[in-house]
C-alpha cells in the first residue's frame, strides 16, 4: 500500500510487539559506513558501538578533553 508519508519512529513505537520483531530483522545498510546486512533491530547499537564514521567524543570526555572525530581516527 503507498503511503505517503514517511515512517517515523514515534510512529513505529506505537505497532504491535510481533510486527516489530519482524521489522526488526530486516537487514538495512549503514549510510555512513556502508556497511550491510545490519538488522534493523541492531542499527543503534552498530552506529553507538561499531561504525567505524560515526562521529565521537573522545574516551577522556570525563576529564575534559574536547575532541570529537570519527571513531577510527
Amino acid at each position: 500500500m503507498c503511503n505517503t508519508t514517511p515512517i517515523t519512529m514515534q510512529s513505529l513505537a506505537r505497532i504491535s510487539g510481533p510486527l516489530r520483531n519482524i521489522l526488526d530483522n530486516i537487514p538495512v545498510r549503514c549510510l555512513l559506513c556502508e556497511q550491510s546486512n545490519i538488522t534493523r533491530g541492531n542499527c543503534k547499537d552498530h552506529l553507538e558501538k561499531l561504525c567505524p564514521k560515526a562521529k565521537v567524543v573522545c574516551k577522556a570526555a570525563d576529564i575534559y578533553c574536547p575532541w570529537t572525530g570519527i571513531r577510527e581516527e
